[in-house]
């Protein structure tokens, strides 16, 4: 029996010993495996909306959230912060440790604590392990761009089989509602222990819901759209703010606010759609920097994404894509075209060697069957300014007819851009303003008749109504220049 005992002793012992290292091992490899999903979604990331040219915000952006992960519960995963080149009011965070947040959103927050309780949120959206069981990254090939959106049966078919993959669209699907709480509980945490006043969220809640009302929520992306309804979160986090400051033995009037550092952060921030990226005026699509201009169908809805733009008639059932495309060394228009359909497996109808307003071109018209459906593609090469541009128009057999010629007719628009004002087209920008004197904000708005956004929008990114005094010395946010503005 003593030797039972003995046994029995050591082999707890052994048990004890080695049920932590193997636990320790198990964690590692689901960090490694985590890690290398969020770098490859980050890949995608980059491609889809661009990293905003800022090395002082990003800095910023990364000094407050890895200020806060270093108080979280995973502290040693490599966080990384990036700032996106998005006007969309966004945030979100892949695992791994890869959080972002939008140039759009950072324009909104009202300080810096602000901004703390939306990247803590996020950091706890990872500490959580709440996307566990989803799958991220490039998980929806589609001639659309909107992650969400509801497919045509015809698209969905090109979906599923991924031909053509005309571009990889990242579907960040919505947390449930017990993860956004969650999300909410720990990041109000990690901003206190950081240092920030935990009762800042509650205001940048008020900003959602400001604008919220400002536009219809169905048509408002972003942190709106892919968050539970805001109503109840604000007295929510202000519930938990109470909680964390009661737990630490805080003062919230002792914590940091940080208004003067946010608005120092984003004075000259693009505000609104980067018009130098290429912008719609009336059913012109005119790109500045790459120097030239097409027409789209007046009732077609026009997306223009970071490596595509693309364009779809009201029904869904015909769609239109433009992008720059590389071919090899030595390939011409015409040897890429063909190369390009052969690789499809599509069966040509016609193709030519043409010209479009004086640039070398190629068209094709050729059948694509997928799964036993066909579709009907019309594909157009145009060589301009070194670079080859790829604009395809996919439709049924069955609306070939009066969908064609109209996808073609928008194909032989492509032209130079000449205009010399639209060259030197520059974008909106946050300007912040210190005044001289005490007035109300629609005082401000009257003294600066330059500002390029309606009143309702200056109000909302400064927190405050029209009718607000503004005392001397203190900064506001107003919006000036973008396109047709000098």
């Amino acid at each position: 029996m003593k030797r039972f005992r003995v046994v029995a002793a050591f082999v707890v012992v052994v048990v004890l010993l080695v049920l932590p290292a193997a636990a320790s091992s198990w964690q590692e490899n689901e960090d490694r495996g985590e890690i290398e999903q969020g770098r490859e979604a980050d890949q995608q990331i980059e491609a889809l909306y661009g990293f905003y040219e800022d090395a002082e915000l990003t800095a910023y952006v990364a000094d407050i959230g890895n200020r806060m992960a270093a108080l979280s519960e995973r502290p040693n995963l490599p966080w990384t912060f990036r700032v996106l080149d998005s006007p969309v009011i966004n945030a979100f965070a892949l695992p791994g440790g890869f959080v972002y947040v939008t140039r759009g959103l950072v324009a909104y927050a009202g300080n810096e604590a602000e901004l703390a309780g939306v990247i803590g949120h996020e950091i706890g959206h990872v500490t959580g392990k709440h996307s566990r069981g989803r799958r991220w990254g490039s998980i929806l090939a589609t001639i659309g761009i909107i992650a969400g959106a509801v497919l045509s049966d015809a698209v969905r078919d090109l979906v599923d089989l991924g031909v053509p993959q005309l571009v990889a669209t990242l579907a960040l699907t919505k947390y449930s509602r017990g993860h956004e709480l969650d999300a909410d509980r720990r990041g109000i945490r990690y901003a206190a222990q950081a240092g920030y006043n935990p009762y800042a969220i509650g205001g940048f809640f008020q900003t959602l819901q400001s604008l919220e009302e400002h536009h219809d929520r169905k048509k408002l992306p972003g942190w709106i759209s892919t968050h539970p309804q805001i109503d109840d979160r604000i007295e929510r986090s202000n519930r938990r703010a109470r909680e964390v400051l009661a737990e630490f033995g805080l003062q919230d009037d002792q914590l940091l606010v940080g208004r003067r550092a946010l608005l120092e952060q984003v004075d000259a921030v693009v505000f609104g759609e980067n018009p130098r990226q290429g912008y719609m005026d009336g059913v012109d699509f005119l790109h500045p920097d790459l120097r030239f201009r097409l027409a789209f169908p007046a009732d077609w809805s026009v997306e223009n994404g970071r490596s595509a733009i693309i364009v779809s008639e009201p029904a869904d059932l015909a769609y239109m894509k433009l992008e720059i495309v590389s071919p090899k060394k030595g390939q011409d228009p015409y040897d890429y075209a063909r190369s390009y359909v052969r690789e499809l497996g599509a069966e040509v109808v016609d193709s030519e060697r043409i010209e479009i307003n004086g640039l070398e071109a190629v068209e094709v018209g050729f059948t694509l069957d997928v799964d036993g459906t066909e579709y009907a593609v019309l594909g157009n090469w145009i060589s301009f300014d070194g670079r080859l541009y790829q604009l395809l128009g996919v439709t049924t057999p069955r609306r070939w007819r009066t969908t064609s010629a109209r996808m073609q007719r928008s194909m032989y628009s492509f032209r130079e851009l000449e205009d010399e004002a639209v060259l030197e087209t520059e974008p909106a920008r946050v300007a912040v303003i210190e005044l001289s004197q005490t007035m109300t904000l629609a005082g401000v708005v009257e003294a600066h008749p330059e500002v390029s956004v309606p009143p309702e929008i200056v109000a909302i990114l400064n927190h405050m109504s029209m009718n607000d005094l503004i005392v001397a010395g203190d900064a506001v946010k107003l919006v000036f220049g973008g396109p047709g503005r000098r």
